[in-house]
């Protein structure tokens, strides 16, 4: 866990930022291509995890996986001429 990382960017940035990267090109060497680093405060998080049932990563899981699926069949093409 890095508490520390967008400390420099969040100094003169609003109340409340979050930070989204990576945008440091030294970090290139460390953090891998498929990873990305999320700078929050602590009160944003805590609010963020309170609002959890509401946000869509709870509600992610009944869109991509329903209880009740609804197959949809494609229209049949005309033959060609």
């Amino acid at each position: 866990m890095m508490l520390a990382f967008p400390v420099g960017m969040a100094e003169n940035a609003p109340e409340d930022s979050a930070f989204v990267g990576p945008i440091d090109p030294t970090g290139n060497p460390w953090l891998p291509p498929e990873l990305m680093v999320m700078g929050i405060p602590s009160a944003l998080a805590q609010q963020m995890a309170a609002d959890l049932e509401e946000s869509f990563i709870s509600k992610r899981s009944r869109m991509t996986d329903p209880e009740k699926r609804v197959l949809i069949k494609p229209h049949a093409t005309d033959p060609p001429e």
